[in-house]
């Protein structure tokens, strides 16, 4: 699955929308997130048409929105104004979780937010990607150009990450994902956008090896060319899932 996380400010603008298209086109986008699209709800229904989407979602405080395409089926985990989480069902029958993330600038508003992400994470046991907008850094080295970084939120931050067990997805490209546009001395560039993910492996083994089993019994039930290569699939995902 190939997916997009784009803070677009601004969705409905003729350059926006042609480079979205063309990049859902390019990429066979199947999931494409965006924040502050700067948009009314009653306009998304035509920009997911343009996109070749069949299903979107916007968040409560309309910073975020969801498209996808006929590949998946998306259910609502939780909506808040900072974070959307939903889980992702493809047509065969895997799923993940995802949330899509655009973290406030006020420190006391992301507490807010972590919290939220803790709690999911004591609900969600299936992978679960979070992306993109955290608004924070986690070491002084992801900010250049101010010359004392907060090194209390980088904490509240790290300590998130560490305590869940998310992972960073790292990146390619620039290092810095944000600048404040000034000029000389006055400018500043930060990495503030990441990918994480969570993988609870042991949840994963077992539903894989519970999935062998029902194929197993299923050719034993039934010994066909079709059951056989299902069972061929299933013990493959299973070695797949111990690596």
């Amino acid at each position: 699955m190939n997916g997009l996380f784009w803070n677009i400010r601004g969705i409905a603008n003729d350059p926006s929308i042609t480079c979205l298209i063309k990049l859902c086109k390019l990429y066979k986008l199947g999931v494409v997130a965006v924040s502050e699209p700067m948009i009314g709800d009653d306009r998304l229904s035509q920009i997911s048409k343009r996109l070749n989407m069949t299903g979107f979602m916007v968040n409560i405080s309309s910073k975020i929105v969801l498209f996808w395409n006929s590949l998946f089926s998306v259910q609502l985990i939780k909506d808040c104004d900072q974070i959307l989480s939903v889980k992702v069902t493809t047509t065969t029958n895997e799923s993940f979780a995802l949330s899509v993330v655009y973290a406030k600038c006020d420190r006391m508003e992301r507490m807010s937010l972590w919290d939220i992400i803790w709690n999911l994470a004591s609900r969600i046991s299936k992978p679960w990607l979070l992306a993109r907008d955290f608004n924070v850094i986690t070491c002084k080295e992801e900010k250049v150009g101010e010359r004392n970084p907060n090194v209390s939120t980088m904490d509240d931050f790290v300590d998130l990450i560490n305590v869940i067990g998310l992972v960073d997805l790292g990146f390619s490209g620039s290092r810095f994902t944000w600048c404040n546009n000034r000029e000389e001395l006055d400018c500043v560039w930060a990495h503030l956008d990441r990918v994480l993910v969570f993988w609870n492996a042991h949840q994963a083994i077992k539903e894989a090896e519970d999935r062998v089993q029902q194929a197993e019994l299923n050719h034993l039930k039934m010994n066909s060319a079709a059951r056989f290569m299902e069972l061929r699939e299933e013990r493959k995902k299973l070695h797949e899932v111990h690596k």
